[in-house]
């Protein structure tokens, strides 16, 4: 057994991110079928963090995992950021679609609202909540870009954490399933 390379895992995460998005835009058409209103956007923004989150801490659990069997028999060390660089790693394609963002609110290309909210699905909720009436990029204030930008430190967080747990063999589905009673 050897170590997955990070291009691997990275393409994995990128992989759970389109399925995420995809999932995602079903579950807010839905969600927003039902109605525009605050508590049905909260809603969403907390059922797609959710999916979010278990969708892209997996391939970092099983690396890290995978890192502490190797680490366990002798074949390699690991390496403590591995998780933080598979995240950053990973939000490259956010990265690229804020400075994008950026760029429209300046006019210096065209809008991309709609393409922003399709691409950013897992924070399409969020979105609505902080700009629920604005169509285009020019229209969105600085504070709330910078909410948005914000809101993609989470794949870092997530994927370091899911590496760091996989690598001490912490599963957490049994921590939430197994709990002991006192």
């Amino acid at each position: 057994m050897k170590r997955n390379s990070l291009f691997k895992v990275c393409l994995s995460t990128f992989a759970n991110i389109g399925i995420n998005i995809l999932i995602t835009i079903i579950l807010v058409l839905v969600v927003f079928s039902l109605g525009d209103n605050l508590i049905g956007h909260i809603i969403a923004q907390v059922l797609v963090a959710v999916i979010f989150s278990t969708l892209i801490y997996g391939p970092s659990w099983g690396d890290g995992d995978r890192d502490r069997n190797l680490a366990h028999f002798g074949k390699d060390s690991g390496d403590r950021y591995r998780g933080l660089k598979i995240g950053l790693i990973s939000m490259l394609p956010f990265v690229i679609l804020n400075i994008l963002l950026i760029l429209s609110k300046l006019q210096i290309i065209g809008d991309i609202m709609a393409v922003y909210r399709l691409l950013n699905a897992h924070i399409w909720p969020l979105i609505q909540i902080t700009a629920p009436k604005i169509f285009e990029a020019k229209d969105v204030s600085w504070i709330i870009i910078f909410v948005w930008i914000l809101s993609m430190l989470a794949l870092p967080l997530i994927t370091t954490i899911g590496y760091r747990l996989g690598f001490k063999g912490v599963v957490l589905s049994d921590k939430i399933v197994y709990r002991n009673k006192k």
